[in-house]
């Protein structure tokens, strides 16, 4: 991406197939030559030989990328969610956005305790995963992942979270990984 500079104020950024995406309120007075309605911050606009005008399927998939990881192992007996990582995005453009997850999980021998984690974006939980350990191999590293989707803007919060479901067994979790990126 390339910067475009106005005569004064910053408008905004090209994209890799020409299109302009305002990030900037003061953006709209410097473009002299636009005609769409009203464009606001996050409108994609395309050059279309003389103008820029609105581009309703402009290229975002893949834009606002971000992820988070936590490698270490980190173990508990407690029944109550543990937060496990937490991803705190940057300020999101209206739009549909993809969550993925992964970590590895164990559960010691118990045969009636279960290993439990959860994905969730505030109280919205993307997925869930509970699982006894006699059904995987007791005390063995397993691999978890999965994905969801979310239509929405603004700095948001995504964890996943991890428990035992007996106190008396430990729950460990280790190379917790999510990361988010914008589809539409």
């Amino acid at each position: 991406m390339s910067t475009i500079q106005g005569p004064i104020e910053y408008l905004g950024e090209i994209t890799i197939d020409g299109s302009l995406v305002l990030t900037e309120d003061s953006a709209l007075g410097a473009l002299s030559d636009v005609d769409v309605a009203a464009p606001g911050i996050g409108d994609v606009l395309a050059w279309d030989g003389s103008k820029w005008v609105a581009s309703p399927n402009a290229w975002v998939m893949g834009r606002n990328y971000d992820r988070e990881a936590c490698e270490q192992e980190n173990s508990t007996t407690n029944p109550n969610w543990q937060r496990k990582v937490r991803m705190e995005t940057e300020n999101l453009p209206y739009g549909e956005y993809r969550v993925g997850w992964s970590y590895e999980w164990r559960q010691t021998r118990g045969t009636k305790n279960d290993f439990k984690a959860r994905v969730r974006r505030g109280e919205d939980v993307f997925g869930e995963h509970q699982q006894e350990a006699k059904d995987s191999g007791q005390d063995q590293w397993h691999t978890a992942s999965g994905f969801g989707f979310f239509t929405g803007y603004g700095v948001q919060h995504i964890d996943i979270d991890y428990c035992s479901s007996n106190s008396s067994e430990t729950a460990s979790i280790r190379r917790a990984r999510l990361e988010i990126w914008r589809v539409k």
